[in-house]
């Protein structure tokens, strides 16, 4: 798969996750933890798209905050994210394992800061 195909299948995947949290949000609050699971799916699926574009290279990982770091080599306005990656890297794996549960108002925000991200990076993946 060349790089282009690579770039695309990642962003084809990464609003598949947002627009399935979008419709379990309108579906269901019962499904808070699978929201902000596919709210970090596609923050970290975007990220590898724009990765894979500017050529960087990136480990197999779930870890947003490692991402951003390496994304922040190319284009520093990608620190602006730092603050909520630890939040979006805990829901990749702990939520589906341990005994958390996800408020409400958790869902809105990470519905919110996805969109922002996905606006934000949107004009870095054109």
């Amino acid at each position: 798969m060349n790089k282009q195909d690579r770039v695309e299948l990642f962003i084809k995947k990464a609003k598949n996750d947002y627009k399935t949290a979008c419709v379990l949000d309108s579906d269901n609050e019962d499904f808070t933890d699978s929201i902000v699971f596919h709210c970090q799916q596609s923050i970290e699926k975007y990220l590898k798209a724009y990765l894979v574009k500017n050529d960087l290279s990136f480990p197999k990982t779930h870890d947003i905050d490692h991402l951003l770091s390496i994304a922040v080599q190319k284009d520093s306005e990608f620190e602006l994210f730092q603050e909520i990656s630890l939040l979006f890297s805990e829901y990749a794996v702990e939520i589906r394992y341990e005994n958390v549960f996800i408020e409400r108002s958790d869902v809105s925000e990470a519905l919110k800061q996805t969109q922002l991200f996905i606006d934000f990076i949107g004009k870095r993946l054109a």
